[in-house]
């Protein structure tokens, strides 16, 4: 699997670049796990996302990609 990290929406280029990921490696690719200023706080605390703020956006992100991988077939 192909994960894009540090996605933001609102920047072009970055859309841009996912784009052209779903175009060349569509069944590889997972959803992305957006910028948030949480990830490198939780980091910066010696936390994980899930302790740091289980409820938000990033946490959500990296849930998403756990049912993601635990769904994919070899």
């Amino acid at each position: 699997k192909i994960i894009p990290t540090f996605y933001n929406n609102h920047n072009k280029k970055t859309k841009h670049v996912h784009e052209s990921l779903e175009r060349a490696f569509a069944s590889d690719l997972s959803s992305p796990i957006r910028t948030n200023v949480s990830i490198s706080e939780a980091a910066g605390q010696g936390k994980t996302i899930f302790e740091y703020a289980p409820t938000g956006p990033a946490a959500d992100d990296f849930n998403k990609l756990t049912e993601e991988v635990l769904t994919y077939e070899r």
